[in-house]
C-alpha cells in the first residue's frame, strides 16, 4: 500500500471503511451488483490496480 502513495491521504482502517461502503444489489441466483462507485473508491481501486467492482 506505501508504494502507491495511499498512505499519505488515508490509514488503513479509513480506506478499508470507504470500501465496505460500496452499496450492493443482490438478486438471488445472481452475482452482487454494486450500485455506485464514488471517485475516491475509484481512485482507491486505480492506485492498487485492482479492476472496479
Amino acid at each position: 500500500m506505501a508504494d502507491t502513495g495511499l498512505t499519505t491521504d488515508w490509514t488503513l482502517t479509513s480506506l478499508l471503511d470507504e470500501l465496505d461502503s460500496i452499496e450492493e444489489h443482490h438478486e438471488p441466483h445472481h452475482r452482487a451488483q454494486p450500485l455506485k462507485i464514488t471517485t475516491k473508491q475509484q481512485t482507491i481501486y486505480n492506485k492498487l490496480g485492482l479492476p472496479t467492482p
